[in-house]
C-alpha cells in the first residue's frame, strides 16, 4: 500500500509517502508536480535504486528530502538539479560507493547533508563543489581509512563534521588546516587512531566539541590540544588511558564537559585535576578509582554533574566531595562498593544514583539534607527493610522526591508511611522479597502515578492497601503469588490506565474486581490459573483497549463474553483450553483489530462469532479445526478480514467458501502444517492473496501446478515441504519471496523465473541440488538480478566454484551452510558480492580446506557472519569481517583447538553477539575478550565445545564492572570440577546472590572427574574441588600468538595447579617458562610446576599474594623497559656479527639457526654457503600468556640418548620468544598484537639429512625450519 499524508506544521506543507515500490513513487509525485507548497518529502525505506531526478521537477520550494534506507549506490552528476532550494538532504543507509564530481553542485542552499551508513571509502575532489553554504556533513559508518581532506576542504562554512565509525588510522595538523575555520563540532570516535600528534587540532580555533572515544589513544601528548582555546566538550572514553592527561587538558581554558569513561585511570587527586577546574560536567565512569582524597574537587566552583559509576570506591563522605556544595546537581556513584548510603549535604543536588553497591541499611534521614533531590536510585543493593524515617527530610520536613527506585534489593518489610511524600510520582519496588501489602504502606503519596511491585513473593493485599493513590496510572503486579485481585484494596475510583497481573496464581475474579478503575485501557492477566472469565468483569470498562488472558485454563467462551467492548483493539486468548466458542462471543466489539485464539482446542467456530467486527487480524493457529462455516466472514457480519492464520489445524481442504467472502480485502493467509492435498478448482480467492503459506501440506502435483503455474498476485509464497519435485514456469509476476525448501528439487529449468523478475528472497534449502553451476548460475541468476536473500543450505552440493553466484551483485544474505557432500569451495565464488551483510558458511564435514579469511575479505560491511575454520588454530581468519556494523559473529569448526590472543582484535561494534560453537576448544584464553572495547556490550555463547573450565583471568573478565559480558551455553560443555573450578564457582555464587544468574548457569553440572560427575557446581564445597597429587587435572587452551601462518595443532595439557589468589582486574602475565630440553620441561612438570608445552609454554598461574592492581601495572612497565633494553643489546650484537663475519652473506640470522651457525664458525666447520638455498622462515611466535597443559602422550620427537628423564631432542631447536610480550598482547593496549606476516631469510649450508639440498625443496615435505 502507498499512502500520502499532508500536514501543515508551523505553516510548512509536507508530503509524506510510504510505498512498497519506487514505481508508485513516480505516479504519486506526478499529482503534486505543480504544487509549490510542499516543503518536505519523505521517501525513506523504499526500493529505489536510482535518484528520481526527473520526478523531482515538481515542487520547486522543497526544503527537505529524505531518501534514506533505499538501494541507491550512486549519486550521479546533476542528481538534484531540479531542487535548488533544498536545505536538508538525507541519503543515509544506502549502498552509495560513488559520488560523481559536481553531483551536488545545484544545491547551493544546502545546509545539512547526511551520507552516513553507506559504502564510501573515498570522495573525489569536486564532489562537494557548489555546497558553499553547507554547515553539517555526516560521513559516519563508512569505510574511510584516511581523513577525507580533499573532499571537505571546499566547505568553508562547515560547522559540524561527523566521521565516527570509520577506519581512520591517523590525523595530522596539515589535514586540519584544510578544514573550515568555522568548524565547531568534530566526531572521530570509533576509529583506529592510536595517537594524537602534537598540535594536531591547532588550526581549528573555533572548535567547541571534539569526540575521540573508542579509539586506541593510550597517551595524549602535552600539546595535543594546543590552540583549542574555545573547546567546551572533550570525550576520550575507552582509549585504555592509564592516567589523566593533565598537561594536555590544562591548555583548554574553556572546557566545560570532559568524558574519560572506560579507561584505566586509577588515581584521582587535586594535583592531576588542577587544569580542569572550569568543568561543568565530569565523567570518569568505569575506571579503576578506589579512593578520593578530601581536597580532590576543591576549586570546582562550576561543576554540576559528576559521574563516578563503575569504579571501586568504598567510601564517600561530605569532605570527599568538598568544594561542590554550591553547584552539584547530578551525582552518579552506582556500580561501586559503598557499604552504606553516604549522608551528604548538597542543596542543589536533584539526581543521585547509588544503584549496584553493597548498601544494606539506610540511616534515619539519610537523605534529609538533600532538599532538592528529585531522583534517587537505590536499586540492586542489599537493603532488607525500609523504616518510616528513611526518606524523611531534616527537621521532619519532607523531601521533594519524584522518582524512587528500590528494585532488586532484599526488602521483606516496609513500615507504613515509609514513602510519605507529596511529590513522589514513580516508585519501583520490583524484584524484592515482599510477601504482603499491608494497610497504610503507601499512604501520603497523593501524586503517585507509577507503582511497580512485580517479581516479588506477594500473596496477599490487605483492604485499603492502595488507599489514597487516586492519581496512580500504572500498577505492575506481575510475577507474584496472588490468588485473587479484589476491589477492596482500593478506597475509591482511581485513575489507573494500566494493570499488569500476569504470572500470578489467580484462580478467580469477582465481577466487581475492576469496577473502581473506570479509566483502564490495558489489562494483562496472562499466565494465571483462570478457568472462567465472565464478561461482566470488563464490560463496564469502556476505555479498555488491550486485554490479555493468554496461558490460562479457560475452557469455553460463553455467548457475548467479549461483546460490546466499544474500544477493545487487541484481545489475546492464546494457549488456553478453549474448545467451545459461544454465539456472538465478540459481537459488536467493532474496534477489535487483533484477535488471538491460537493453541487452544477449538473444533468449531460459530458463523456469527465475529458479528459486527470491523477490520480483523485473526489467529486460529494450533487448534483442531477441520472446516469453517461458509458465511462466517460474510461482509454483513465482518467488514474486513485482512489476515487469517489457520496453521497447524486439521484442514483437509482450503475453506474456499468462507474466504471467498473477503476476496478484495484478504491479504495474508497461513494454511501451513495441515492435511491439504487437493486444492479446489474454484479457489479463486488465492489469486488475490498477497502472502500465502501452504508449507508442509501433502499437496498433489496438480495442486502444486495450480499454485505455481496459474496467475497469482502473491508477493510472498511459501511452498516448503509440499513435495515439489519439478518447478513449473511461475506465473506470479509480483512475487518478492519464494520458499521451496525441504522438497525434492534437483534442478531448475531456465524458463522458471521468466515472469517473477522482481524476486528478492529465494529459499532452496534441503533439496537435492547437486551443484550451483548448472541451472542456477547459468539460467536462473541472470533473470533474478534483484535477489537479496538466497538460501541453499542442506543440499548435496559437491563444490562451490567461481561463477556460481554471478549476476547476484545485489545479494545481501547468503546461507550456504550444512553441505554434507561439499569437497571444494573456491574463494573466487564470492567475487562481486560486495553488498553482502549476512553470511552462513559452515558445516562441511568432507571439506578439507576453507579460505575463511580470503572469503570474508571480499565483503565490505557484514553485519552477521557464521563461518567454519578448518585449521586447529584461529589466528586472523575472521579479521576482514570486523567493522562497526558487525552485530553477530559465529565461529564453528570441529578442528579448532586454540584461539590466538588477537583472534578477535579489531572488533569495535557497540553491541556484538559472539558465538563459539561446536569446536574442540578446551578453554577460552582470557585475552580473547580484551581486544573488544570495554564499552561494548558482548553476548558470549560457548555452546557445545570441549571447555573443561574457565581460567581465573577469564572469570575476572566476567566479574569486571568495566565490561558488559553476558555468558551463555557453558552448561553444554564437559565441565571439569577440580580446584581450577573454584573461581568459576565463586563467580556463580556472586551472580546468584545478586539474582542475575540464568537458569542454565544455576544448574551447571560437573562432567569430570568421576567422583564429581553429575553434581551441581554451586552445591559443592571447596574441599570437593581438589587438585591433590595424583588426582585430577584440568585441560586448558594453549594461547597462540597471532600469526598468518598455520602453526598446526598447538594443544597441550598441563598438570592442574590450584589458584589460591583472587585474580586482579588488570590481567597480568603468568611467569614464562623458557623452552629448553624436553627433559627439563618434563622434570618441571613432574615436580608439580606448571610446565609449559608447545611453543613458548607458560607456567600455570601459581599461588600468590593478593596485590594492588596498580602494582601489577608498575611491574609490567618496568618489565617492558628491561625487555626493551635486552632487545636493543641483542640487535647490536647481531649487527656487529654481520659486520665482522665475512662468511655471512645471507639475511639476518636469529634464533637457533644463529646459534647453530655461530657454533660452526667457532669450530671451523662451516663450509661455504655460496649457491646454497635461502629458506623463508615465518617470524617466531611469542610466548604463551597463561597456564598450559602437558604434551600429549604420543610425541613425534626423538628420544634423548640414554633414555634418561624421559626427555626428547627435537630435530631443530624452536625459535626464541620475542623480546617483549607486551608487543603481542597487553591488557592496556587493545589493538597491538603480533600480526606481521613478512617473512625473513636465513642462509645456511646443506643438511646431509635433507637430501640433495634445499634447491630440491619442492620434492620434500619439509618444515621451513628443517630445510
Amino acid at each position: 500500500m502507498c499512502s500520502v499524508d499532508r500536514r501543515v506544521p508551523s505553516g510548512e506543507c509536507e508530503l509524506l509517502l510510504s510505498c512498497g515500490s519506487a514505481v508508485v513513487f513516480v505516479l504519486v509525485i506526478a499529482v503534486a508536480r505543480n504544487d509549490e507548497e510542499y516543503g518536505v518529502l519523505e521517501l525513506q525505506g523504499n526500493e529505489m535504486r536510482r535518484i528520481p531526478t526527473g520526478s523531482l521537477k515538481g515542487p520547486k520550494g522543497m526544503k527537505r528530502l529524505n531518501l534514506a534506507q533505499n538501494r541507491l549506490d550512486l549519486i550521479p552528476q546533476g542528481a538534484f538539479k531540479e531542487q535548488p532550494k533544498l536545505e536538508t538532504l538525507d541519503v543515509s543507509w544506502n549502498t552509495i560507493a560513488i559520488i560523481q564530481p559536481m553531483a551536488l553542485a545545484a544545491l547551493q542552499n544546502l545546509k545539512r547533508l547526511d551520507l552516513s551508513g553507506n559504502h564510501l571509502s573515498k570522495i573525489p575532489s569536486g564532489a562537494f563543489d557548489g555546497l558553499e553554504n553547507l554547515e553539517e556533513l555526516d560521513l559516519s559508518n563508512n569505510f574511510f581509512s584516511s581523513f577525507p581532506t580533499e573532499a571537505v576542504k571546499s566547505l568553508r562554512k562547515l560547522k559540524r563534521l561527523i566521521l565516527h565509525s570509520n577506519r581512520i588510522r591517523n590525523v595530522e595538523e596539515a589535514e586540519m588546516q584544510e578544514l573550515s575555520e568555522a568548524l565547531e563540532y568534530l566526531d572521530l570516535s570509533r576509529n583506529r587512531l592510536d595517537n594524537v600528534p602534537p598540535r594536531t587540532f591547532s588550526p581549528l580555533r573555533n572548535l567547541k566539541v571534539l569526540k575521540l572515544h573508542v579509539n586506541a589513544v593510550r597517551k595524549v601528548e602535552d600539546d595535543a590540544f594546543e590552540g583549542l582555546e574555545k573547546l567546551e566538550e572533550l570525550d576520550l572514553s575507552d582509549n585504555t588511558m592509564l592516567s589523566m592527561p593533565t598537561s594536555a587538558l590544562g591548555r583548554l581554558p574553556s572546557l566545560k564537559k570532559l568524558v574519560l569513561d572506560y579507561n584505566r585511570i586509577g588515581v584521582l587527586s587535586a594535583e592531576n585535576l588542577n587544569g580542569v577546574k572550569s568543568l561543568e560536567e565530569f565523567s570518569l565512569a568505569f575506571n579503576l578509582i578506589r579512593d578520593l582524597s578530601d581536597d580532590t574537587f576543591q576549586g570546582f566552583d562550576r561543576l554540576k554533574s559528576l559521574d563516578l559509576k563503575g569504579n571501586q570506591i568504598e567510601s564517600v563522605t561530605q569532605s570527599t566531595l568538598g568544594g561542590l556544595e554550591g553547584t552539584l546537581t547530578n551525582l552518579d556513584l552506582s556500580f561501586n562498593a559503598l557499604p552504606e548510603a553516604p549522608k551528604l549535604s548538597f542543596p542543589k543536588l536533584s539526581k543521585l544514583d547509588l544503584s549496584r553497591n553493597n548498601i544494606s541499611r539506610l540511616a534515619e534521614e539519610a537523605f534529609g539534607l538533600l532538599t532538592n533531590l528529585k531522583y534517587l536510585n537505590l536499586s540492586n543493593n542489599n537493603l532488607e527493610r525500609i523504616h518510616n524515617a528513611a526518606f524523611r527530610g531534616s527537621n521532619n520536613g519532607g523531601l521533594v522526591l519524584e522518582v524512587l527506585d528500590l528494585s532488586g534489593n532484599l526488602i521483606k518489610d516496609i513500615q507504613p508511611g515509609a514513602f510519605e511524600s507529596r511529590t513522589l510520582m514513580a516508585l519501583d519496588l520490583h524484584s524484592n522479597l515482599l510477601k504482603e501489602i499491608t494497610t497504610g504502606v503507601f499512604t501520603g503519596m497523593p501524586d503517585l502515578r507509577f507503582l511497580d511491585l512485580s517479581a516479588n513473593d506477594i500473596y496477599s493485599m490487605k483492604p485499603g492497601s492502595f488507599s489514597g493513590l487516586d492519581q496512580m496510572q500504572v500498577l505492575k503486579f506481575d510475577r507474584n503469588n496472588l490468588a485473587s485481585f479484589k476491589e477492596e484494596s482500593f478506597a475509591g475510583p482511581t485513575a489507573l490506565e494500566e494493570i499488569s497481573l500476569s504470572s500470578n496464581e489467580i484462580t478467580y475474579l469477582l465481577s466487581d474486581a475492576f469496577v473502581k478503575h473506570p479509566r483502564l485501557r490495558k489489562l494483562d492477566l496472562a499466565d494465571n490459573r483462570l478457568s472462567a472469565f465472565p464478561g461482566e468483569i470488563v464490560r463496564g470498562i469502556r476505555p479498555l483497549e488491550e486485554l490479555s488472558l493468554a496461558k490460562n485454563s479457560l475452557r469455553s467462551l460463553e455467548s457475548a463474553d467479549f461483546a460490546n467492548l466499544a474500544n477493545l483493539r487487541k484481545l489475546d486468548l492464546s494457549r488456553n483450553e478453549i474448545s467451545v466458542i459461544g454465539a456472538a462471543a465478540f459481537q459488536n466489539s467493532t474496534q477489535v483489530q487483533e484477535l488471538d485464539l491460537s493453541y487452544n482446542a477449538i473444533r468449531e467456530v460459530p458463523d456469527d462469532a465475529f458479528l459486527g467486527a470491523g477490520r480483523l487480524l485473526l489467529n486460529l493457529e494450533g487448534n483442531r479445526l477441520s472446516s469453517l462455516p461458509a458465511a462466517i466472514f460474510d461482509r454483513n457480519r465482518l467488514f474486513q478480514l485482512q489476515s487469517i492464520n489457520l496453521a497447524r489445524n486439521e484442514l483437509e481442504r482450503i475453506p474456499v467458501d468462507a474466504l471467498q467472502r473477503q476476496y478484495f480485502f484478504l491479504q495474508d493467509v497461513d494454511l501451513s502444517h495441515n492435511r491439504i492435498a487437493d486444492i479446489q478448482s474454484n479457489a479463486n480467492v488465492l489469486v488475490n492473496i498477497k502472502r500465502l503459506d501452504l508449507s508442509y501440506n501433502p499437496l498433489t502435483s496438480e495442486s502444486i501446478d495450480y499454485v505455481l503455474n496459474e496467475p497469482k498476485t502473491a508477493r510472498d509464497l511459501n511452498m516448503a515441504g509440499t513435495g515439489v519435485e519439478r518447478v513449473p514456469v511461475l506465473e506470479t509476476p509480483f512475487l518478492r519471496s519464494l520458499n521451496l525448501s525441504d522438497n525434492k528439487i534437483t534442478s531448475l529449468a531456465d524458463d522458471v523465473f521468466q515472469r517473477p523478475t522482481l524476486l528478492e528472497v529465494l529459499d532452496l534449502a534441503k533439496n537435492r541440488i547437486p551443484n550451483l553451476s548448472f541451472g542456477l548460475a547459468a539460467g536462473v541468476w541472470p533473470k533474478l538480478t534483484d535477489l537479496r536473500h538466497v538460501r541453499v543450505s542442506g543440499n548435496p552440493v559437491s563444490y562451490v566454484i567461481k561463477g556460481d553466484f554471478a549476476y547476484l551483485a545485489n545479494l545481501e544474505v547468503l546461507e550456504l551452510d550444512h553441505l554434507p557432500e561439499c569437497t571444494k569451495i573456491e574463494k573466487g565464488a564470492f567475487a562481486g558480492l560486495r553488498k553482502l551483510t549476512r553470511l552462513e558458511l559452515h558445516s562441511y564435514p568432507k571439506l578439507g580446506f576453507l579460505d575463511t579469511r580470503g572469503i570474508l575479505a571480499q565483503f565490505r560491511a557484514p553485519r552477521s557472519v557464521a563461518v567454519e575454520v578448518k585449521g586447529s588454530v584461529v589466528n586472523d581468519d575472521l579479521h576482514p569481517a570486523f567493522n562497526p556494523r558487525l552485530e553477530r559473529l559465529e565461529l564453528l569448526g570441529a578442528n579448532v583447538r586454540s584461539l590466538s590472543t588477537g583472534a578477535f582484535a579489531g572488533i569495535d561494534s557497540p553491541r556484538i553477539e559472539m558465538f563459539i560453537r561446536n569446536t574442540s576448544l578446551p578453554s577460552l584464553p582470557p585475552p580473547a575478550l580484551f581486544q573488544v572495547p570495554m564499552s561494548s556490550s558482548v553476548t558470549l555463547d560457548l555452546s557445545f565445545n570441549a571447555i573443561a573450565s574457565l581460567s581465573p583471568q577469564l572469570v575476572s573478565t566476567l566479574e569486571n564492572k568495566q565490561r558488559r559480558v553476558r555468558l551463555l551455553g557453558l552448561a553444554t560443555n564437559p565441565i571439569y570440577c577440580d580446584c581450577n573450578a573454584r573461581p568459576l564457582k565463586r563467580w556463580l555464587q556472586t551472580q546468584r546472590s545478586q539474582r542475575r544468574l540464568t537458569p542454565e548457569l544455576l544448574g551447571l553440572t560437573c562432567h569430570q572427574p568421576a567422583s564429581n560427575a553429575g553434581k551441581h557446581l554451586l552445591d559443592m564445597d571447596d574441599a570437593d574441588l581438589s587438585c591433590a597429587p595424583g588426582g585430577t587435572t584440568t585441560t586448558s587452551t594453549t594461547e597462540i600468538p597471532l600469526s598468518v601462518a598455520d602453526r598446526g595443532d598447538a594443544d597441550s595439557a598441563a598438570t592442574s595447579t590450584e589458584f589460591r589468589a583472587e585474580p586482579d582486574i588488570i590481567w597480568t602475565m603468568d611467569p614464562v617458562t623458557k623452552r629448553g630440553s624436553d627433559g627439563a620441561r618434563n622434570a618441571a612438570a613432574g615436580s608439580g610446576g606448571a610446565g609449559g608445552g608447545g611453543v613458548g609454554g607458560v607456567g600455570g598461574a601459581g599461588a600468590g599474594n593478593k596485590r594492588d592492581k596498580m602494582d601489577h601495572l608498575i611491574f609490567g612497565i618496568l618489565g617492558g623497559v628491561i625487555a626493551f633494553i635486552l632487545v636493543l643489546v641483542f640487535i647490536i650484537c647481531l649487527v656487529r656479527l654481520r659486520i665482522t663475519d665475512n662468511h655471512y652473506p645471507g639475511g639476518p640470522l636469529v634464533g637457533p639457526l644463529a646459534l647453530q651457525t655461530a657454533a660452526a664458525h667457532h669450530h671451523g666447520t662451516l663450509p661455504s654457503i655460496s649457491g646454497k638455498c635461502t629458506c623463508i622462515v615465518k617470524p617466531p611466535p611469542p610466548p604463551f600468556m597463561f597456564y598450559t597443559a602437558p604434551p600429549p602422550p604420543q610425541s613425534s620427537m626423538t628420544p634423548l640418548p640414554g633414555g634418561g628423564g624421559g626427555g626428547t631432542l627435537p630435530k631443530m631447536l624452536p625459535p626464541p620468544p620475542p623480546p617483549s610480550a607486551q608487543h603481542m598482547y597487553g591488557s592496556l593496549h587493545r589493538r597491538t598484537y603480533y600480526a606481521t606476516n613478512a617473512p625473513y631469510y636465513v642462509a645456511f649450508p646443506n643438511d646431509p639429512m635433507a637430501g640433495p639440498g634445499c634447491d630440491s625443496r619442492a620434492d620434500h615435505d619439509l618444515h621451513p625450519y628443517e630445510c
